[in-house]
């Protein structure tokens, strides 16, 4: 069996930290055009709000921010821990 070297898996991590943080960009952006403006870009383009595919992209767009804010969060915790091995 190959295995991937960790310089190769934190690579592959990267990518895909970063195609998730795609989504959560254009999420975060809607939101703070339903904020200011009272518009939805995202039920705008699917026709209105409840419509499958708003309601697909909206529970991705959740998924994804909660798992990077789970990742930052373990990333914090790992960084305040080799500060302070007392944590």
């Amino acid at each position: 069996k190959e295995y991937l070297s960790p310089s190769q898996v934190q690579d592959a991590m990267m990518i895909i930290n970063k195609i998730a943080l795609a989504p959560i960009i254009i999420g975060a952006l809607n939101w703070g055009l339903v904020g200011l403006f009272s518009f939805d870009r995202v039920a705008w383009i699917c026709g209105t709000a409840t419509a499958m595919i708003a309601r697909i992209i909206y529970a991705l767009n959740k998924g994804e921010t909660l798992s990077v804010i789970h990742d930052e969060g373990k990333e914090a915790y790992k960084s305040l821990k080799y500060r302070n091995p007392n944590i």
